[in-house]
């Protein structure tokens, strides 16, 4: 069996897990650092070759999971792209009953935490267990960050505005582009608000895949491990490398590039400058700090890390609260770590290389709620200056409001993330992030100003932390 595997780099990336574990985690004398987890992936964006991968510990001790290729982690704001993604492909409804309008990173949403979040027909809405009966979206903080650019959002992971976005850009919308970009549809959670900032629950392959196809211009790659099999002799036929596909055009995925790069040089994510050449990426975090996510490319090489908490014999993932020594965990600190000192390994001797400029998309005129840049070319409608709804008292955001299939609360469970040509195991464990965020991209366990949301109580995604 021949695969696409890369010893040096699969061993880069293990030892950058385990250079993360030996300066933070202590099991010994700090019990939280007891059962912690990690997972990731590298994936070649021009092919889909998967170059490495970090499974766990190792049967030998005890772990039997790969958590590269396992569900069960929600993947927390590291989904956000896929919202703009699908926001630059198909616009969004701003005025009700009115065409979708066109929208750009420049395009401005209320991120203040609290908010109504509204349907495509203007309506709040509802949720019974909250006293106003309204849903309300939660940040990681209260910053009172106004109406800001979708770009700025990204940046700094806040929750609102993206939530808002993905109503008004519409649920089969954001689910189409995820899907077109790579994932698979067993691991998205349907069903309530936090679906548009991680409640699903994609593998750190696929993950990887799906920023792969930002990195090659909109064209996807399924990931593949295995090139050739020989039997007695004779090649086995049905292992060629799948052929790329066009996901989206090459300026939606030049734009997400430009605003992830965004997120490195002065967002969340500013710990991956370490790498010292240009990057991509997102942080993700999810509710009471149950997962922790780094997903990050160059022109070269595409890799997500996440990190979560379980017990083997008790299967559900736990709150990472201290593990490390930090109050919160996120994954601007020791995933971003961990993808730092691989990428680092894995791509020396490379030359740097510049990302594609992002192309200029124009202005429009009015966006939801304040005047904004827009594109020049379809604006044909301008959305009606909306007034915000006062925030109101934090609360749980509400019920599965009604898009379709059924609500489930993500929990871990095996998935074959990276299909049959990829020759990976399934596993059981995680790889996601509920809440839809990480903080401002340090090892500081106080993070940033970093909103977070709170979407329905089932499905558990609240706080987005950057």
């Amino acid at each position: 069996i021949y695969t696409t595997f890369d010893k040096k780099r699969v061993n880069a990336l293990s030892a950058s897990v385990a250079a993360m574990e030996h300066k933070h985690l202590d099991p010994q004398h700090r019990p939280a650092d007891e059962h912690v987890q990690v997972g990731a992936a590298s994936i070649d964006p021009s092919t889909g070759a998967i170059v490495a991968l970090y499974g766990g510990a190792g049967w030998d001790k005890g772990h039997w999971t790969d958590n590269a290729d396992a569900s069960g982690v929600p993947v927390g704001s590291t989904f956000k792209p896929f919202d703009l993604a699908a926001a630059l492909d198909h616009g969004a409804v701003l005025s009700p009953g009115q065409p979708a309008s066109p929208i750009t990173p420049d395009s401005k949403f209320d991120g203040d935490d609290g908010i109504t979040i509204k349907n495509q027909q203007g309506q709040e809405m509802p949720d019974p267990s909250d006293p106003s009966g309204l849903l309300h979206q939660r940040n990681d903080v209260p910053t009172k960050w106004g109406y800001i650019t979708l770009r700025k959002a990204m940046e700094q992971s806040v929750n609102t505005p993206y939530v808002q976005l993905g109503e008004y850009v519409g649920y089969d919308n954001v689910e189409g582009e995820a899907l077109k970009a790579g994932l698979l549809r067993k691991s998205l959670q349907y069903d309530t608000p936090g679906f548009y900032i991680g409640t699903s629950t994609p593998s750190a392959i696929r993950m990887a895949g799906a920023y792969a196809t930002f990195d090659d211009k909109g064209v996807q790659h399924e990931p593949y491990s295995v090139t050739k099999v020989v039997a007695d002799g004779r090649q086995l036929p049905g292992f060629e490398a799948p052929k790329g596909t066009t996901a989206m055009p090459s300026s939606t995925a030049d734009t997400v590039t430009d605003v992830l790069q965004g997120v490195v040089k002065s967002g969340t994510g500013t710990h991956a400058q370490a790498l010292g050449r240009p990057a991509a990426g997102k942080t993700g975090t999810t509710d009471d700090y149950k997962s922790a996510w780094f997903i990050g490319y160059t022109p070269q090489l595409s890799t997500a890390v996440s990190m979560f908490k379980e017990d083997p014999k008790n299967s559900g993932l736990q709150s990472m609260k201290g593990v490390g020594g930090f109050s919160k965990v996120f994954g601007a600190d020791m995933p971003t770590e961990v993808w730092t000192g691989y990428m680092t390994a894995a791509l020396q001797g490379q030359p740097v290389r510049q990302f594609p400029p992002a192309p200029a998309l124009g202005r429009t005129s009015d966006e939801y709620g304040a005047p904004s840049p827009t594109p020049s070319a379809a604006a044909t409608q301008s959305a009606p200056t909306a007034t915000t709804t006062a925030p109101a008292p934090p609360g749980p955001i509400g019920p599965c409001h009604g898009h379709k299939k059924h609500c489930v609360s993500p929990s871990p469970s095996p998935t074959d993330t990276a299909g049959a040509a990829a020759g990976t195991t399934t596993g059981g464990a995680g790889d996601g992030g509920l809440l839809g965020g990480t903080t401002g991209g340090g090892t500081s366990p106080t993070p940033t100003p970093a909103p977070s949301t709170s979407p329905p109580a089932t499905a558990g995604v609240r706080r987005g932390a950057r």
